[in-house]
């Protein structure tokens, strides 16, 4: 494995381990266990078919969280504006 492979599993590690549950969440979208899943994304072991997965997942988890920030955005700008006028 080259030094491009490793940083692309060690940057998928990284910012996957930051959404609660999304290890499990590659384990079960490829019908193997959670620990193998760890090691291929620290290069201990190679599979592209988990590394397509963990991008998927990553973009998705990070696509929910962008959205999610958003909404909470709005609210608040509610808010602020409800107690501007309240006040």
């Amino acid at each position: 494995m080259n030094v491009k492979e490793t940083d692309m599993n060690f940057y998928l590690y990284e910012n996957l381990s930051r959404h609660r549950g999304s290890i499990n969440e590659i384990a079960e979208r490829i019908g193997r266990h959670r620990n193998w899943v760890r090691l291929v994304l620290k290069g201990v072991f190679q599979s592209n078919e988990v590394l397509e997965v963990a991008a998927k997942v990553l973009l998705e988890r990070e696509q929910a969280a962008a959205s999610q920030r958003a909404r909470v955005r709005e609210i608040v700008s509610q808010v602020r504006q409800a107690r501007a006028v309240s006040m």
